[in-house]
């Protein structure tokens, strides 16, 4: 198994997080300051089994699943009829890879017990009229759970249409900050993480400088909520910093590519890139063209192979979210409360966070 260093969400900004009923959250909203932890996501997925041991009805036996992605025990039972659950997904840049694979996984978990998983991709636009139209289709073919990525505000009427059908909703990554029936959510507070690679970029340049921002898409709050907490960490030092721009990719590499590009032309002394959206290598590949990897570093999420090629080199770091163990775990949880009556220990679930840089990259690799 890989050796996870992670970065454990607090418990204070857990509790802000489930009352707020919201996984992203805004800069009028930040959730309480993380700390760096030792703790391996072996000892924390531990944890999140005992937990849901511990809430499992008397008569139902949990046990550990045989997968390094699994963050959660099993009910020890069969189905009574065979289920079908939908797991919603998009489809724009290497994250998702990543998110297909981990559903891939946990299909064939599923499928051992018998249940059927249809990975659906709802499509490439992070909007809340891709996630209903695919949320819509799923309630009518009457699925026994369903899985989503819903990101956006907007998303929260079809997920309660869906629970008032009968049909519990499992969301990932990122959610609206309104709030909805859903069962569970399992994700990465943005704000927090996006103060965590703002304070790591002030600390690389204590002297302070300039920086440039490429977000996702302009009012998602997975983005907007790591776009405020990256300029809070920035401030952690107190020295000053100007920010030359901030501009949307719509998730894609080659936008990020592009966009970097000019921040570089327009300011030569820029001192960082941060990538709150997907497809952040496009801008490491920007600044190792100009020949400033020594001077721009490149900071953002997720461990998608384009990414640790980067951060293998020192021209990158990222923070992850443990996204194929993400989805993984959410069918167990699925299958666990559909099965065996087993609710989740708690309605919002931190994704093991850990930041990866060259020092530590060979873990990933």
């Amino acid at each position: 198994m890989k050796k996870v260093l992670s970065i454990v969400i607090a418990a204070v900004m857990l509790l802000t997080c489930a009352l707020a009923g919201c996984a992203a959250q805004t800069a009028s909203e930040p959730s309480a300051s993380t700390e760096a932890s030792a703790e391996t996501s072996a000892s924390a997925s531990a944890e999140e089994s005992a937990s849901s041991e511990a809430n499992a009805p008397e008569d139902v036996e949990m046990v550990p699943v045989d997968s390094e992605y699994a963050r959660v025990d099993m009910v020890n039972k069969e189905p009574e009829k065979p289920l079908r659950l939908a797991f919603l997904s998009l489809q724009n840049n290497a994250f998702f890879d990543l998110v297909a694979q981990g559903a891939e996984l946990g299909k064939q978990l599923m499928a051992e017990h018998n249940v059927t998983v249809d990975y659906i991709v709802m499509g490439d636009t992070m909007d809340a009229q891709t996630v209903n139209t695919a949320m819509d289709a799923a309630i009518v073919q009457q699925y026994d759970g369903i899985i989503v990525t819903p990101f956006s505000v907007g998303t929260e009427a079809y997920i309660d249409k869906a629970v008032d059908a009968g049909i519990p909703v499992i969301t990932l990554y990122g959610e609206s900050t309104e709030p909805s029936k859903r069962m569970l959510f399992i994700g990465q507070d943005a704000y927090s993480a996006g103060k965590i690679v703002g304070e790591y970029v002030a600390d690389k340049y204590p002297e302070g400088g300039k920086y440039g921002i490429v977000t996702g898409v302009f009012g998602v709050e997975v983005f907007e909520g790591r776009n405020s907490g990256f300029k809070d960490g920035l401030a952690k030092n107190g020295a000053k910093w100007e920010e030359v721009g901030i501009m949307e990719s719509g998730d894609s590499a080659d936008k990020v590519y592009s966009i970097t590009k000019d921040y570089l032309t327009a300011n030569p002394d820029l001192k960082a890139v941060y990538v709150s959206s997907g497809g952040n290598y496009g801008a490491s590949k920007a600044i190792e063209e100009k020949g400033l990897s020594d001077q721009v570093i490149s900071a953002g999420h997720d461990e998608v192979p384009d990414n640790l090629e980067y951060v293998a080199d020192g021209q990158m770091v990222v923070i992850s979210q443990d996204t194929m163990g993400v989805a993984v775990s959410s069918l167990i949880y699925m299958y666990n409360y559909l099965v065996g009556g087993v609710e989740p220990e708690s309605d919002v679930i931190p994704s093991n966070s850990f930041m990866i840089d060259k020092d530590n990259v060979s873990d990933y690799l």
